[in-house]
């Protein structure tokens, strides 16, 4: 692989997701029971697009499609947690709509690019992630 990731779009995508949690996150309410939970939502939105980036840095296909499961694993704890924040009452529902809404569509780019990378050919590789078909308006439009 050992191409640049900052050109894939949907590490750019999850990059932006990692922002918007830290904003949003930034606004808790300070107290000391919020601190492990910020943390958790922080950790487990940095762990998508750090391995988006790690795993196309790695040398082979199958090594970067196990980086992106580890990225939808880490967006379905992010996503739980933000449930979890909703449940006890830190954040409202339209507050995580825009993010749930983030999170469907890389998840959905993430299982796209598992699937193209899995079904390569022997010895071929994936030069962008731009000849995989998004298909999700979030991305298409922001990127």
């Amino acid at each position: 692989m050992k191409t640049n990731f900052k050109g894939m779009m949907v590490w750019r995508a999850a990059r932006e997701l990692a922002a918007s949690v830290y904003r949003m996150t930034a606004e808790f309410p300070q107290t000391t029971g919020n601190f492990g939970l910020i943390n958790s939502i922080r950790h487990a939105a940095i762990a998508v697009v750090s391995n988006i980036a790690a795993g196309r840095a790695s040398a082979k296909p199958n090594e970067f499609a196990q980086f992106l499961s580890r990225s939808s694993s880490a967006l379905a704890e992010l996503d739980t947690l933000l449930l979890l924040s909703v449940d006890i009452n830190i954040l409202s529902t339209e507050a995580i709509d825009p993010l749930s809404i983030e999170i469907h569509a890389i998840s959905e780019a993430l299982t796209k690019l598992q699937i193209k990378i899995n079904n390569l050919p022997a010895g071929e590789e994936l030069v962008n992630d731009s000849d995989v078909d998004i298909g999700d308006e979030f991305i298409l439009k922001k990127f």
